[in-house]
C-alpha cells in the first residue's frame, strides 16, 4: 500500500510543486522591489554584421558618413574576443578596403577632422587601402595640418603607424612645426608628457627619427615627470628611447632611460617580468632584468614564400638549410640557419609587417624601411652575438629570386651568401631592390 504522507507530513497528491525562486531573490523583492541581490547573467553579446558595414559604406556620400561607418565598425569589433576580431580583420582587408578605396573623390573637400580620423580607424581595422586613396589622403593631410589640434595630429600619426606608412621629410617637418606652435599655446592645447610619449612611440615603431625640436620638447616635458607616468606610458617611453638610441646614438639617451626604468621598477607592475618589448629595451641599455620571458613562437608557422625561398637556397648552394636557432636574448627563433662552408649564417625572412611604406609611393617596395621593432631586434642580435653573421632577406627580394630564371636566381643567392661570410660579423640585409647584393642593416654606431 502506497504511503499517504511524505516526510514533511504533507499529503502527497502526485504532483510536483513548481519552483518559485531562490530565497535570496524572494528576500530581495521583499526588501527592495527593484533589483535582485543575486548576480545577474550578462546579456548575450550581439554579433557583428558584415553586410551592414558594406551597405553603410556603399551609401556614404560624404567623408562624415564614411568616418561614421568606420568608427561604428571599430567600436563594435573592439569588444569581441581575439579570434572573432581576427576573422573580421580578414573581412576588412579583403572586402571593405576596396570599397573605401573607391571613395577617393570624397577626400578633396574633407575637413581636417575627417582626414585625421579616417586614417586612424582604417589602420585600427587593419585595412589595406590602394595607392591612389593613400596619395589623395596624403595631399589633403598636408593641406589641413595648420588647422589640426593636438588630438587630430596624434590620430593622423597613429593612423600612419597602423597602416605601416611613414611620412615624407616635408610632411614630417610640417607636423613638427604645428606641434611646436601648439607648445606655445595654453595648457589645454599644448601636449603633456603622456601625449608626447604616444606620438614618439608612433615614430619609433615606424622606424622614423623625429625632428630634434620635437625630441627636445619631449625630453623637457618628460624628464622630470617620470613619477607621474603610468606603467604603459613609462614602458612605451623606455622602448622608444631604445629604438632612437640605435637610430641616433649621438643623442646620448642612456641616462634618460635609466631614470625611466627606475620609475618602472617603483610601479612594480604584475606583467613587468614577462613583457618581451620591455625586456628588449632594458637589454639594449644594459639595465637589470627581473626575469627572462619565454618565447611563445613556434617554427611551425611558415609562409609559402619563405618555404620556397628555403628550398631555393638549399638547391642553389647544395648545403642543407636547418631550422632556425633559438636566441634567448630576443627571445625568439630565427627563421633558418645555414652552415655556409664552415660559417654559420642565421637567416631571417622578413614579410610586410617588418616594414613601413613610403606614403608618397606606397607601391614601390624599394622605398620601404625597416620598422623600429625589427631594428631593435637586429641591434640585439649584433650586441649579444658579436661573432656571428645574420642575414635579413626582404620578402620582395625573395619573390624576385623566385620569379627570375633558375640559373640567375641560383647565381644571385650564391653571391649573396659569399658576401655575407666574407664580411665582418654583423647583421646584413639583401639589397636586390636597388641593384646590389647585401648591405649593413643597422646604422653605424
Amino acid at each position: 500500500m502506497p504511503k499517504k504522507y511524505g516526510k514533511s507530513g504533507r499529503k502527497k497528491n502526485g504532483k510536483r510543486k513548481p519552483y518559485t525562486g531562490m530565497p535570496q531573490r524572494i528576500a530581495a523583492i521583499d526588501a527592495d522591489n527593484s533589483s535582485p541581490s543575486y548576480p545577474v547573467a550578462p546579456k548575450k553579446r550581439q554579433g557583428f554584421c558584415e553586410e551592414s558595414v558594406l551597405s553603410e559604406i556603399d551609401k556614404a556620400q560624404s567623408t562624415d558618413q564614411l568616418l561614421d561607418a568606420l568608427k561604428t565598425s571599430y567600436n563594435n569589433i573592439r569588444s569581441l574576443d581575439k579570434r572573432t576580431r581576427q576573422k573580421h580583420g580578414f573581412f576588412f582587408r579583403r572586402e571593405v578596403s576596396p570599397q573605401v578605396s573607391r571613395l577617393t573623390t570624397l577626400l578633396s573637400q574633407a575637413s581636417h577632422h575627417h582626414i585625421a580620423y579616417i586614417m586612424r580607424f582604417s589602420g585600427k581595422l587593419g585595412m589595406e587601402l590602394d595607392t591612389e586613396f593613400i596619395q589623395k589622403w596624403s595631399d589633403r593631410f598636408e593641406e589641413t595640418i595648420p588647422d589640426m589640434n593636438k588630438a587630430e595630429l596624434a590620430a593622423s600619426l597613429h593612423g600612419l603607424r597602423e597602416m605601416r606608412l611613414y611620412p615624407s621629410a616635408e610632411m614630417l617637418e610640417s607636423v613638427t612645426d604645428r606641434f611646436m606652435d601648439l607648445q606655445l599655446c595654453g595648457p589645454d592645447e599644448r601636449l603633456n608628457c603622456g601625449e608626447l610619449t604616444r606620438i614618439f612611440a608612433d615614430h619609433a615603431e615606424a622606424g622614423i627619427v623625429p625632428d630634434e625640436r620635437l625630441f627636445l620638447a619631449w625630453r623637457d616635458e618628460c624628464s622630470g615627470n617620470q613619477d607621474k607616468n603610468d606603467y604603459q606610458e613609462s614602458r612605451s617611453l623606455l622602448r622608444s628611447l631604445a629604438i632612437f638610441d640605435i637610430l641616433r646614438p649621438d643623442w646620448g639617451l642612456k641616462a634618460f632611460a635609466e631614470r625611466v626604468d627606475e620609475q618602472l621598477r617603483k610601479l612594480n607592475h604584475a606583467k613587468d617580468g614577462q613583457d618581451h618589448a620591455l625586456m628588449q629595451a632594458r637589454m639594449w641599455f644594459d639595465l637589470p632584468l627581473n626575469s627572462i620571458p619565454t618565447s611563445h613562437e613556434s617554427l611551425d608557422h611558415k609562409s609559402k614564400t619563405e618555404l620556397r625561398f628555403r628550398s631555393l637556397l638549399e638547391d642553389s648552394t647544395r648545403i642543407v638549410v636547418e631550422d632556425g636557432e633559438y636566441l634567448p636574448e630576443l627571445p625568439r627563433y630565427c627563421d633558418m640557419k645555414q652552415n655556409y662552408f664552415g660559417t654559420p649564417v642565421h637567416i631571417e625572412y622578413d614579410g610586410a609587417f617588418h616594414f613601413s611604406r613610403d606614403i608618397k609611393n606606397p607601391a614601390h617596395e624599394g622605398h620601404d624601411i625597416y620598422n623600429g621593432s625589427t631594428v631593435l631586434q637586429s641591434a640585439l642580435m649584433e650586441k649579444f652575438r658579436p661573432t656571428e653573421h645574420f642575414l635579413r632577406v626582404r620578402d620582395s627580394d625573395g619573390k624576385f629570386l623566385q620569379r627570375i630564371p633558375a640559373d640567375m636566381s641560383k647565381a644571385s643567392l650564391r653571391r649573396i651568401m659569399n658576401e655575407v661570410v666574407n664580411s665582418p660579423p654583423g647583421v646584413y640585409e639583401t639589397k636586390l631592390y636597388c641593384g646590389g647584393n647585401i648591405g649593413p642593416h643597422l646604422p653605424a654606431q
